[in-house]
C-alpha cells in the first residue's frame, strides 16, 4: 500500500521560525540561481553577438551594394522605374509637414478654432486621495457616491525572512508574493 503523509502545520513559535529558516535558505538560493542565470546570458549574449555582427554586417553591405546597382540603373530610365521578372522598384513620394507648436496654434486659434482641442483630465492622484472605499463603492468627502469607480479589497502579504540570523547576506530583491 502506498503510504500517505500528512502535510505539515505550523504549531507554535519555534516551527514558525524554522519555517522562516528555511524560506530564507530558499530565497537565498533563489537570488544566487538568478544571478548565475544572468552571468550566463551576458556571457552567451556576447558570444551570439560576436557570431552574428560580422555575418549581418557582411549581408547588409552586400544588399547595398545590390540595391546601389540598382539605384544606379534606376535613374537611367525615363520613367525613373524598373520592372523585370527578378523584381521592381517603386518610387513613392510623401509630404512631409514640420510644424512649430506654439506658431501654429496661435495661427489656428485665430483662424480655424474649430480645429483646436479642449482636453479634460481628473487628477486622480490628487482627487484618490479625497475619497473612501464604502462597500465596493468610492465615497467623496461630501459622501456622495462617484459615478464611474468601484472599489475591491486587496490582501497582500510579505514575507521577509531575517536572512542575516542564520548567515546569509540581506536580500536584495523584492519580497512580495
Amino acid at each position: 500500500m502506498d503510504e500517505v503523509k500528512e502535510r505539515f502545520f505550523i504549531k507554535n513559535d519555534d516551527e514558525a521560525d524554522w519555517a522562516f529558516e528555511k524560506l530564507a535558505e530558499y530565497k537565498h538560493q533563489s537570488e544566487q540561481l538568478e544571478s548565475r542565470r544572468d552571468e550566463f546570458v551576458a556571457k552567451y549574449q556576447q558570444k551570439i553577438d560576436d557570431w552574428y555582427n560580422p555575418q549581418s554586417t557582411s549581408v547588409q553591405d552586400q544588399i547595398n551594394y545590390f540595391q546601389g546597382l540598382i539605384e544606379e540603373y534606376r535613374l537611367t530610365k525615363p520613367d525613373g522605374k524598373v520592372n523585370v521578372p527578378s523584381g521592381k522598384t517603386s518610387v513613392r513620394t510623401t509630404k512631409k509637414f514640420i510644424k512649430d507648436e506654439n506658431a501654429l496654434l496661435a495661427y489656428v486659434e485665430s483662424n480655424h478654432p474649430e480645429f483646436i482641442e479642449n482636453t479634460s483630465k481628473v487628477k486622480w492622484g490628487d482627487f484618490k486621495k479625497t475619497l473612501k472605499p464604502v462597500n465596493g463603492k468610492a465615497v467623496d468627502e461630501n459622501g456622495e457616491i462617484v459615478e464611474g469607480i468601484t472599489t475591491q479589497e486587496e490582501t497582500k502579504v510579505t514575507y521577509k525572512p531575517n536572512m542575516t540570523v542564520i548567515g546569509l547576506p540581506e536580500s536584495e530583491v523584492s519580497d512580495e508574493n
